[in-house]
């Protein structure tokens, strides 16, 4: 760990230091037969909504990068995966088609070690999006599968430098009391 005294030298006026508090969105899914619950992280500059609708996974478009048929995904929630054209992009794909919240899945390499990736999108984005591992369990709720609600709540606080997340406990704990 790395204490704030050893990077401190390096710091002046000009540099960016801010905490913010990455938000949460606690996803709970309804089936037939079962249910699930699991977080996700709101992406950077999406609103604060909450949402509820079925879960459309479209496996002909996993990226979400093209132009889904008008109405394709009205009152829904498109799933798709992290890459191919930007956030922006797949959030404009699903919002013309009629969907009322995306969800991201991290499909990088080691995703599986992180609890969530924080997508960027432009100010203004008319959808809530979410970002989560596909160890979630989202990839089991194509079909009848509905999620309840992704209500975002505060998360734990992030240290940022320059724009950047900085993510050292021992750095937190000399800043934030």
């Amino acid at each position: 760990m790395i204490p704030l005294s050893a990077i401190k030298p390096y710091l002046d006026e000009s540099d960016l230091l801010q905490i913010r508090h990455a938000e949460w969105v606690q996803v709970r899914v309804q089936g037939a037969t079962a249910s699930r619950q699991f977080l996700g992280v709101l992406s950077e500059n999406s609103p604060s909504l909450h949402a509820a609708g079925r879960v459309h996974m479209p496996f002909d478009n996993l990226y979400g990068c093209r132009p889904y048929p008008p109405h394709a995904l009205d009152d829904q929630i498109a799933v798709v995966w992290r890459g191919q054209c930007t956030f922006d992009e797949k959030v404009a794909a699903a919002y013309a088609s009629g969907a009322k919240a995306i969800v991201f899945i991290n499909n990088e390499q080691g995703a599986e070690e992180d609890i969530a990736f924080r997508a960027l999108v432009s100010p203004g984005s008319p959808l809530l999006s979410v970002s989560i591992t596909p160890y979630d369990g989202i990839m089991d709720v194509e079909g009848e599968w509905h999620v309840l609600q992704m209500i975002p709540e505060p998360g734990p606080p992030v240290l940022h430098l320059q724009g950047a997340p900085i993510h050292n406990i021992a750095l937190l704990r000399d800043i934030i009391p």
